[in-house]
């Protein structure tokens, strides 16, 4: 293997040799998973594949891919939960409005009646100027696909999407592993607001015990994905993972 290349003190040890430098601050304070070990089975969503990035770090041309998290550069997911006007889009809109990046908005509703169209009008009012904005009810995997680390995204919400695939009877399984496959591959900052529906009282009908039990099952699989997952009650944020 070729000789030990150094970036801002950050070991690459497992890609690279260590040499005769201890552990670096990085590897020590490193999160338990993304911690380097003799042996690091590479997942695409925590590798960097670019070969200008490999440049940047003067790493030899062959080098295996270096881990994402490496410098802090990798694309963050966060997801947001909250019961009905707990302010979780008030709180994730404001990330994005402190991130500085070119802020998009990614919206799920249908305008099904007066009562929707007053509430998209309202939130619409709420974000202000500053946003572009994509609507799509079923499919988001190519406007997640076409987003790059300039830019900020907030799904909002998840829950309204999964109301579009329930009431068009497309099979839910399909369609939440296609939505978490798109947001492993997504390569921006990504805000994901979802709704939390399992705290009251068994629905007295089917589709609605069907749709809580779905939407478990989403907010679940999105949890595990996430980088950071934020609780928010009464507008106040809670940190269930990660941080704020």
């Amino acid at each position: 293997m070729g000789p030990t290349w150094w970036c801002a003190d950050y070991w690459l040890s497992g890609i690279l040799p260590l040499g005769n430098r201890s552990m670096c601050e990085w590897a020590q304070n490193a999160p338990s998973c993304c911690r380097p070990t003799p042996v690091i089975s590479f997942d695409p969503r925590n590798c960097l594949c670019s070969a200008c990035f490999k440049r940047a770090l003067r790493l030899p041309t062959g080098t295996a891919s270096v881990l994402k998290r490496v410098l802090k550069l990798s694309p963050q997911v966060t997801l947001i939960l909250g019961g009905a006007a707990s302010g979780k889009s008030s709180y994730a809109e404001q990330i994005c409005l402190n991130s500085r990046k070119s802020r998009i908005y990614l919206a799920t509703s249908q305008v099904r009646d007066h009562e929707m169209r007053v509430k998209i009008d309202k939130h619409v009012v709420q974000r202000g100027d500053g946003w572009t904005t994509y609507e799509e009810e079923l499919d988001l995997s190519p406007i997640l696909d076409s987003l790059n680390q300039t830019q900020i995204c907030l799904l909002d919400c998840v829950t309204m999407w999964l109301t579009n695939h329930l009431l068009a009877g497309n099979d839910l399984i399909t369609a939440q592993d296609g939505l978490i496959a798109a947001i492993s591959r997504c390569n921006t900052d990504l805000l994901v607001v979802s709704n939390e529906v399992g705290m009251g009282i068994v629905p007295d009908n089917a589709l609605a015990r069907q749709f809580r039990e779905a939407q478990g099952r989403l907010n679940i699989a999105l949890a595990a994905q996430a980088d950071n997952v934020i609780q928010v009650v009464a507008g106040l944020p809670l940190v269930l993972k990660g941080t704020l």
